[in-house]
């Protein structure tokens, strides 16, 4: 995370993360199925902690000593998409994680739409799984 997010945290201004999923069938590498999840890290400045919230979160919000701490939960969310294929064979899971911008308080959306220092993508990253009849 960048200098400057990490900073907006610190004065105020809570960050939204998207991670999406698109899922392949056997046979046909097209996406079949997906999702979008969105996440939420607010800084707590009374008791110098942050909170996530999100979909796989333990209720609405867990609270976090360290940013890295919130980071590292983020690693290990585990996400599920209903209704995937069941059948035989290999599929593939595309993932990436991004800030979602458009979240930004309006001052900030067009510093944030311009700085590279703001680019918080992933890239999609791509797997093979496979799927035992």
């Amino acid at each position: 995370m960048s200098g400057e997010a990490r900073s907006a945290l610190r004065h105020g201004v809570s960050l939204r993360l998207r991670i999406d999923i698109k899922v392949s069938g056997p046979g046909t590498w097209s996406a079949v199925e997906g999702g979008s999840y969105g996440y939420e890290i607010r800084y707590l400045p009374l008791s110098d902690h942050y909170q996530l919230s999100g979909p796989s979160v333990d209720g609405p919000a867990r609270t976090y000593p360290r940013l890295r701490h919130v980071l590292a939960a983020l690693q290990d969310v585990e996400l599920r998409i209903v209704g995937s294929t069941g059948e035989p064979g290999a599929i593939r899971v595309k993932m990436r994680s991004r800030l979602d911008r458009s979240g930004m308080p309006g001052p900030m959306q067009l510093p944030v739409l311009l700085s590279p220092n703001w680019a918080h993508d992933s890239g999609w990253i791509s797997r093979e799984l496979e799927v035992k009849g």
